[in-house]
């Protein structure tokens, strides 16, 4: 089989449908390819935000005595928020995996415009960090 037999069954199993045009069928794949990466990261970090109840906990009690709020109310909104930020996270990869079905072009520009000020929030978070961690 060649690889463009393994790109249209992979097309065929991951999507549920075949690619019609063979010049955009590896294009096509590579965006289901990136959108299921980006699916599993962002399930990997909310599961890591889930489980880690220590922090959470430390969050909930410091928002608690800062406010003076329940500390039942704060949880909720803490895990809603948890939750939202999942959701939002997941719309990511599902604008990918609705262009490459689709072929549509509007779509994968969605998918790279947004995929790209994640990175760009990221590395934003990441010298936030650092800078931080060198005034002290």
């Amino acid at each position: 089989m060649s690889t463009e037999g393994v790109d249209y069954v992979r097309a065929s199993i991951f999507v549920g449908g075949a690619f019609d045009k063979d010049e955009t069928r590896p294009i096509a794949n590579k965006l289901m390819v990136f959108s299921f990466l980006t699916a599993v990261v962002t399930l990997a970090s909310s599961v890591a935000d889930f489980s880690n109840v220590d922090l959470n906990n430390e969050i909930i009690d410091a928002q608690a005595n800062f406010t003076g709020e329940d500390e039942g109310k704060i949880a909720a909104f803490l895990y809603m928020n948890l939750i939202l930020r999942l959701l939002v996270g997941l719309m990511i990869p599902v604008f990918g995996f609705c262009a490459a079905k689709k072929s549509d072009a509007q779509l994968a520009a969605s998918f790279c415009g947004m995929s790209s000020a994640c990175t760009v929030c990221t590395w934003f978070g990441i010298a936030s960090l650092l800078f931080s961690s060198v005034g002290d």
